[in-house]
């Protein structure tokens, strides 16, 4: 199971699984416990907080309804909330969390691109411990080598995901689609 990639000219061939797994929720959460992915700061007040405001979620979620019909009606409530919301996390931050769980398999063909040898000293010797593998990721890994991942990860995502011509849930394939609730 998973799809290749070649990066680097070759040097470098990636196995990723071509769909989103819980090993990439995990590790976005460990990595928000260490560093926080949003800051949320009170423009009356100046507090600044990690923790999700009490009603954020909700305030975000009228936004979008409101953004479908009426945009400016959107902008001006997200205008005049009190909380805004700043992302922290950087694109080392999204590689290491969303990507690299998803490799199964690194391959090196003959590496002689800086990039790619660093990269291997990370690959081959990768820890458990959350804290110590994220410093040497950031100090094993150039911002090429997180290209090379994030274009790695895009063309190997499983995006073959259509209806078939003949859906028979679909009405338009003469599918019934009324439920069944069984109520009488």
């Amino acid at each position: 199971m998973g799809n290749s990639v070649k990066a680097f000219d070759g040097e470098l061939t990636l196995k990723m699984l071509p769909f989103h797994s819980l090993a990439v929720d995990l590790r976005v959460s460990d990595l928000n416990r260490m560093f926080p992915q949003f800051e949320y700061r009170n423009v009356r007040t100046g507090v600044v907080q990690n923790a999700v405001p009490v009603g954020f979620d909700d305030k975000m979620a009228q936004v979008e309804r409101l953004q479908l019909t009426q945009p400016d009606a959107a902008a001006t409530v997200l205008e005049q909330y009190e909380w805004k919301r700043e992302r922290l996390w950087r694109q080392s931050h999204d590689c290491y969390a969303i990507v690299l769980p998803l490799i199964i398999e690194a391959t090196f063909h003959e590496p002689h691109s800086p990039h790619v040898l660093a990269f291997m000293e990370y690959w081959n010797n990768r820890s458990n411990n959350l804290a110590e593998d994220w410093q040497r990721f950031l100090q094993s890994t150039s911002i090429e080598m997180h290209t090379a991942l994030w274009l790695a990860y895009a063309s190997s995502r499983d995006n073959k995901l259509s209806a078939p011509e003949n859906d028979p849930n679909s009405v338009g394939s003469g599918g019934n689609t009324e439920t069944n609730t069984g109520v009488a």
